[in-house]
């Protein structure tokens, strides 16, 4: 059946982007942010900008990897244990960032033990996942994806150099194109499409059901918490550039909004398109341009 496309399937995308750029300043000028531990170099240097794309692009592999081995050898059990288990830990993390930025914010230093400060971790952390796998409201879930993918990519923002992030995000770009047409995703698709058609339901309710919590479902269209991550990435970058302009991160949300929209047309003919490439595309070159033009 042909989809129809329109603007109010943007709404995921626009939500990010007000998120991510509403966000950001609280989160590079945390101390709490800046204090994570990171695997990333912070040197502005060719060989750090490498050592952080290498970095990055071996833990999205060691995962592609990890879900295209147990898709080929149909252990759909493992696969919904390992997504789920992932949620649950993203899910823990931004609770504990989200509750350390509200004590900075406040000045305050808790008085409670660790203990305590755990089981409220947790018990935050499982409300929020009781309603993301329980819940069929597509906006509840919505806003809970994109809050810990904007939280992740505003976190990777402070992490990494800007050069990084734009050889970061043109890698996974190319990643993406090859994962949606001939990798892991597609693999995963066409696997759960098989599964739907010899038990004679929708392979389609079988993938959502898998991703649930990983993916957002918007008025039929599905869109990747990895794709609101780097929407997010791209958009915190935009306030470490100095000197800063809110024009660059305006430039950044347009670039992401209409590359987005591009992509969601092509939707109306073909079974999926990587989320990723075009948006992240028009985002930089936006972002370059208007650097230039104000810097000049």
């Amino acid at each position: 059946m042909e989809r129809r496309i329109t603007v109010i399937h943007l709404v995921p995308i626009l939500t990010t982007i007000i998120l991510a750029a509403l966000l950001a300043p609280t989160f590079i000028s945390s101390k709490t942010i800046s204090e994570i531990e990171s695997p990333f170099s912070e040197k502005p240097g060719l060989h750090d900008i490498l050592y952080n794309a290498t970095i990055f692009c071996l833990l999205v592999l060691i995962g592609a990897t990890s879900m295209y081995i147990l898709t080929k050898k149909r252990k759909i059990g493992l696969l919904k244990l390992m997504f789920r288990s992932v949620i649950f830990m993203i899910l823990l993390s931004i609770v504990q960032v989200y509750i350390a930025l509200m004590w900075e914010t406040l000045g305050i230093i808790p008085v409670y033990t660790d203990i305590l400060e755990l089981m409220l971790h947790l018990t935050l952390a499982g409300i929020m996942f009781t309603v993301l796998m329980s819940s069929e409201n597509e906006l509840l879930n919505m806003l809970i994806i994109v809050l810990y993918g904007v939280t992740f990519g505003l976190i990777f923002s402070v992490m990494l150099p800007i050069w990084s992030i734009v050889v970061i995000v043109m890698m996974l770009s190319v990643y993406d194109l090859y994962s949606v047409f001939k990798g892991p995703l597609k693999a995963l698709i066409d696997t759960f499409i098989g599964e739907g058609c010899k038990s004679g339901g929708s392979g389609t309710t079988l993938l959502d059901e898998l991703l649930k919590g990983l993916i957002i479902r918007f008025r039929g269209i599905r869109l990747g918490s990895g794709d609101i991550l780097f929407y997010s990435l791209l958009v915190g970058s935009t306030y470490r550039l100095e000197p800063y302009s809110p024009v660059y991160t305006l430039a950044s949300g347009i670039g992401i909004l209409l590359g987005s929209f591009i992509t969601l047309k092509a939707l109306e003919r073909r079974r999926a398109m990587p989320a990723l490439p075009l948006p992240a595309l028009l985002s930089l070159v936006f972002v370059g341009l208007s650097y230039l033009l104000i810097n000049l």
